[in-house]
């Protein structure tokens, strides 16, 4: 029973303190989606992951995806084009 009274808070703080950790929206890390608007312009919107920036797009085409620009890829905007690293 005293072995149980010991361990009991260490759980529910380890517990707590995972919840933190990996439970957290505020966690999530924001990145930059391309796609299409119904003009057929490119634009680029921010959001947590590729089906929010789908879903946050405004005037987005209905059969535009979202293409992610940061990242190790190295995708950015010129003009109304998408090219890939610093050219």
């Amino acid at each position: 029973m005293t072995k149980t009274r010991f361990l009991a808070p260490y759980v529910v703080l380890c517990s707590l303190f995972g919840a933190m950790l990996f439970g957290l929206p505020g966690s999530a890390q924001a990145a930059s989606y391309a796609y299409i608007d119904v003009l057929g312009n490119i634009r680029s919107v921010e959001a947590t992951s590729w089906m929010s920036a789908i879903a946050t797009a405004p005037n987005i085409s209905s059969t535009s995806g979202v293409l992610l620009l940061t990242g190790p890829f190295g995708y950015h905007i010129v003009g109304n084009k998408i090219v890939f690293g610093s050219q």
